[in-house]
């Protein structure tokens, strides 16, 4: 089933985070795939490329912005973990590992945070949370 019409609202959001990357192409490649998101602008010979839902003809909803590390840098988004909200933590976590994304379990912090990571295929932790302020639904792993 595609994120974007999974219980028909967008099922990962947030304020856009930024994610270092060093193959572009490679990059938009696998978060378009692997999270069936969209992507601008539609070249990727660019140092900034936003992935995200579909607005509108022309519009799309950014929630990552890929970033180009320059050669010869470092990445300065490395030892971070960006975080993306979801309001169903469990049906996210099986799909992304259906589409074939090692997930880590999921977990719950010392605040009662439900949340999950994810590696990105340049490396990236990613993190997707609950919703605060959300419980789980009863019979589901946090």
């Amino acid at each position: 089933m595609d994120f974007r019409k999974l219980l028909g609202f967008k099922t990962i959001y947030g304020p856009a985070i930024s994610v270092g990357v060093r193959d572009m192409e490679r990059a938009v490649a696998w978060y378009c795939d692997k999270l069936e998101l969209d992507h601008e602008p539609k070249r990727t010979d660019v140092s900034e490329v936003k992935i995200g839902y579909p607005g509108g003809e022309f519009d799309l909803v950014p929630l990552i912005l890929l970033v180009k590390i320059p050669e010869g840098h470092s990445n300065v988004y490395a030892g971070r973990h960006p975080v993306i909200f979801t309001r169903r933590l469990q049906e996210v976590h099986e799909k992304l590992a259906s589409n074939g994304i090692a997930v880590g379990a999921i977990e719950q912090d010392s605040a009662g945070n439900s949340f999950f990571r994810f590696v990105d295929c340049e490396g990236n932790q990613i993190e997707i949370c609950l919703e605060p302020g959300l419980q789980p639904r009863s019979g589901v792993n946090r």
